[in-house]
Order: C-alpha cells, then sequence, then structure tokens
C-alpha cells in the first residue's frame, strides 16, 4: 500500500534558516537606523555650537576694539572659551572654541586691537 503525502507546509529546518536569514536582516536594519540617529543628534550639537560661537563673537562690539585675554564659561552639557591674541599690524585673532557632548566646533576672526587703532 502507497500512502501519498498531500500535505504542504514547510520543513523544521526551513522555517530555521527563513528566521535566521530575518534575523541577520533585521540587525543590519536596526544598525542603520541608530548610525543615522547618532549622527543626527552629532549634527545637532554641532549647529547648537556654532550658534553659541557666533553668538560668543557678536558679543564683540563690531566698532570696538578688543584687547588680549581669555574667557571661558559654559553650561551642563556645552562648554565655550574665547581667546583673544595680537597679530600684526594692530589686529587680534578672536577664536571661539564651544565642545558640546558629541561635537566641538571653533570659529576664528580678525578684529582690531585695542590701543592699537
Amino acid at each position: 500500500m502507497c500512502i501519498a503525502n498531500d500535505e504542504a507546509g514547510f520543513t523544521l529546518i526551513e522555517v530555521l534558516v527563513a528566521m535566521a536569514i530575518m534575523a541577520f536582516g533585521l540587525t543590519a536594519v536596526l544598525q542603520s537606523i541608530a548610525g543615522a540617529l547618532d549622527a543626527s543628534a552629532r549634527a545637532a550639537d554641532m549647529v547648537r555650537g556654532t550658534q553659541e560661537a557666533q553668538s560668543r563673537l557678536a558679543m564683540l562690539a563690531v566698532d570696538k576694539p578688543v584687547g588680549v585675554g581669555r574667557q571661558v564659561g559654559g553650561s551642563d552639557d556645552r562648554r565655550w572659551e574665547m581667546e583673544i591674541s595680537a597679530v600684526a599690524d594692530g589686529m587680534a585673532q578672536v577664536t571661539v572654541m564651544v565642545t558640546g557632548r558629541r561635537s566641538s566646533v571653533r570659529l576664528t576672526t580678525l578684529r582690531p586691537l585695542a590701543g592699537r587703532r
């Protein structure tokens, strides 16, 4: 007597292989999402740092000369440092560096040096 096996379906091995493939694929997708979120957070931190540095430079009045020196400050998640040093021809180099949790920004400009106008 011949018994016909007309039942359709997957074997246990096929199901396990499919689950393993799906697990590897899902892991890759989740790692990509995590990397994108981290890059987005770094970019946002860099934008905030750039805005802070630009703000510090803007606080120096455009028409008033600056004096040589160093200032530091910050908050819980961000630290800034402004250094003003003399360069040639009565000019001062003003450098502002803002350091956040994920990035740092450095902006430099030239301004007239105090007492040398």
